[in-house]
């Protein structure tokens, strides 16, 4: 019976430490996914490979594709060796790993049509992350992500902006390094948006991406983009010129939004007149006539 228990209990140990090991940074995959009919390879940066490698089906463990590493490579940019393993001629949906004797296993990746449905909701997310002037919470998949309300007295005119007293520009995207929000910086986004809308609307225009509009009749990609745009358009002057930034005299310390002890937020413009710049006012124009296009089916 000790015997016959033993030989039980065994399998199932060795097998839960198998399950649990940590997986292998020598083993490189993307871990976005890949398609089905597209290319599919890992990199090994070990020296210490046979030479071969497995591909496992998750959901039991069970060798699914086997093939051998390409000869080593150096990679200039990194400094590592580098071996291929491509497993392009394998065409299953699901999830699964790679493993190298010698090596490890790699962590899990998927292969699916829609694999990169999800790369393209958290991108389109982490722009909800970046609004500026309103609550942000990106629970529950990040629920560590939230803050209150920011910014709310955008902005001031700055002397250089050949203007005084205060003009209501809130919304807006805070930059990538900053809580700044920049004309020319902001406008390369807003128009990469657009066109991605405007190339593939079908798609991209019918992915929810659980913002506080969702459900309000506009395409959700459009939503966030407007957001943006209802703030350069609050940066133009009377007479047609935009001013290129809004912005504190100096930059804050890391925390959170609200917390900003920058100062004032000032729109700033050149110093000298016409005071709004040429770069800001052609981007300006270019992004807005780009936005007449794609929101007239819907806002005309």
């Amino acid at each position: 019976m000790k015997k016959e228990m033993f030989g039980f209990i065994l399998p199932a140990v060795l097998l839960a430490a198998r399950v649990f090991a940590d997986p292998s940074l020598d083993i490189k995959v993307d871990q976005v996914g890949y398609l089905p009919d597209q290319p599919k390879s890992a990199f090994i940066t070990s020296d210490k490979t046979r030479g071969i490698f497995r591909v496992r089906r998750a959901s039991d463990n069970q060798i699914v594709f086997r093939g051998k590493l390409a000869q080593p490579v150096k990679d200039p940019d990194s400094g590592d060796t580098l071996r291929e393993a491509d497993f392009s001629g394998f065409h299953e949906t699901g999830e699964f790993y790679v493993t190298v004797p010698g090596v490890g296993e790699s962590f899990r990746f998927r292969i699916s049509p829609d694999v990169y449905s999800d790369a393209y909701y958290l991108c389109m997310r982490s722009y909800y992350g970046q609004r500026c002037g309103i609550q942000v919470d990106l629970g529950p998949r990040f629920p560590q992500y939230h803050h209150a309300a920011c910014h709310t007295q955008d902005g001031f005119f700055h002397p250089s902006s050949g203007k005084s007293g205060f003009k209501a520009a809130g919304k807006g995207w805070h930059d990538a390094g900053d809580y700044g929000k920049y004309i020319v910086n902001s406008g390369i986004s807003t128009a990469t948006l657009l066109w991605a809308y405007e190339w593939f609307p079908e798609k991209s225009g019918a992915i929810r991406l659980d913002l506080p509009e969702s459900g309000n009749g506009l395409p959700d990609i459009l939503n966030e983009i407007k957001w943006n745009l209802d703030w350069m358009l609050t940066m133009q002057d009377g007479d047609g010129g935009v001013w290129h930034k809004l912005t504190t005299e100096k930059f804050c310390g890391f925390v959170a939004p609200e917390k900003d002890d920058g100062g004032k937020r000032y729109i700033i413009g050149t110093g000298k007149p016409p005071y709004k710049s040429s770069g800001a006012t052609a981007d300006f124009a270019a992004v807005m006539a780009m936005a007449a296009r794609v929101y007239q089916p819907f806002r005309p």
